[in-house]
C-alpha cells in the first residue's frame, strides 16, 4: 500500500468516526455567507427568529469546520509518526556526538524520499490548519451575538 494510500485510509476513517458521533456534512456556505456580510441596516431588520436561525447556521459552520481541521490534525499527526518510524534508523546511525534530535531528524528526513514526501505533505498541511484555525472560535463568537440580538428583539416586541 503506498503512502498516500495509507493517508486516504486514515482519512477515511477519521471521516467515519465523525459521522458515527453525529457530525456528518451540516455545513451549508451560503447560508453562513449570508450571515456573515449582513450590513448593520440588513442585521437591524432581522426578527428574532431569524437572528436564532442565523446564530444556529453560524454554530453549524463552526463545527463542520472544526470537524475538518480535527481531521486534517489526524492526518498531520499520522504523518509526524511514520515519519518517525521510517527514519528511525538513520537516526540511531547519525554520529555519535551530542547533535540535537531534532537536527538528527532533519538530515535523516533529507535523506529519505519517503520521509522527504512525507514532511512536505505535514507543511502542506500545518498551513491549510493555520488558515483555518480560528474560524470555529469567531463563528461560535458571531452565532453568540446573534443570540444576544435575538434575546434583545424579543424584549423589545
Amino acid at each position: 500500500m503506498s503512502i498516500e494510500e495509507k493517508r486516504q485510509r486514515i482519512t477515511k476513517l477519521a471521516r467515519e468516526y465523525s459521522e458515527q458521533v453525529g457530525l456528518g456534512t451540516i455545513y451549508n456556505k451560503n447560508e453562513i455567507n449570508k450571515y456573515l456580510n449582513l450590513s448593520i441596516e440588513e442585521k437591524r431588520k432581522l426578527t428574532a427568529e431569524e437572528c436564532g436561525e442565523a446564530a444556529i447556521t453560524l454554530s453549524q459552520g463552526a463545527i463542520y469546520i472544526q470537524k475538518e481541521v480535527n481531521i486534517l490534525q489526524t492526518d498531520l499527526n499520522w504523518c509526524e509518526k511514520y515519519i518517525d518510524f521510517t527514519i528511525a534508523n538513520e537516526v540511531l546511525n547519525l554520529s555519535t556526538q551530542y547533535i540535537p534530535y531534532e537536527n538528527k531528524k532533519t538530515v535523516a528526513i533529507k535523506n529519505n524520499d519517503v520521509a522527504m514526501q512525507l514532511q512536505k505533505i505535514i507543511n502542506d498541511i500545518n498551513a491549510r490548519i493555520t488558515s483555518v484555525q480560528y474560524i470555529p472560535k469567531q463563528l461560535h463568537e458571531l452565532a453568540r451575538a446573534y443570540s444576544e440580538l435575538q434575546q434583545t428583539k424579543r424584549f423589545l416586541k
